[in-house]
């Protein structure tokens, strides 16, 4: 299945003209390729936004005959979101749910093998926890923003950010640590706002 590019610039663009936050076309090409070379059939990603992110994930598993489940807890852009993304959802690609992730993924189904976060900063330690168990053996974590404003020199943290901060310091902490008990493989990229890769080894 070939996303035409014209589809992609039009999420994009609606994105920006409505303020939701959004990856760059970059991240968005790194999602793809790790689905890709990956061979992800089962992918989680947690904070749909407009839905610009999600089509880069589907444009990945396409090529595996995976699947997508996102969650989108904001009514708008959930709605958002459906609109435009409602055609693989009826082809059976895709799931949206209108939902905190973290209250509903004790019912998403085990075997993920690709995770995408990108959704409450203070939320990600939390929403690791719980999803370890289904992930796979192999299992990709991708983080996004994991060096947001303020993560790398807490000193210079707005007010406004610290409990975002604090949240992804947390966060940054346990990969570490389940890297240092050999449960995991981090790898972390500083563009942009930032961005982590991990397997998962056990």
């Amino acid at each position: 299945m070939h996303i035409d590019a014209a589809e992609f610039q039009k999420l994009k663009s609606e994105a920006e003209v409505l303020s939701i936050p959004c990856i760059s076309p970059s991240t968005g090409n790194l999602l793809e390729m790790v689905a890709r070379l990956g061979r992800s059939k089962n992918i989680v990603e947690i904070g749909t936004g407009n839905g610009y992110s999600t089509l880069h994930l589907l444009s990945g598993a396409a090529l595996n005959g995976g699947r997508v489940t996102t969650f989108e807890k904001d009514v708008p852009r959930f709605r958002l979101a459906l609109n435009n993304l409602n055609n693989y959802a009826e082809k059976g690609m895709l799931k949206i749910f209108n939902e905190d992730a973290l209250s509903v993924l004790d019912e998403v189904p085990a075997n993920i093998d690709l995770l995408f976060i990108d959704g409450m900063k203070r939320q990600y330690c939390d929403i690791l926890k719980k999803i370890w168990n289904k992930l796979e053996k192999n299992a990709i974590i991708c983080s996004d923003d994991i060096f947001f404003q303020g993560v790398l020199e807490p000193e210079k943290t707005l007010d406004r950010h610290k409990s975002i901060v604090k949240g992804l310091r947390e966060y940054i902490a346990y990969l570490n640590e389940l890297e240092n008990e050999g449960k995991i493989k981090n790898f972390f990229f500083d563009y942009e706002n930032g961005i982590s890769v991990s397997q998962k080894l056990e």
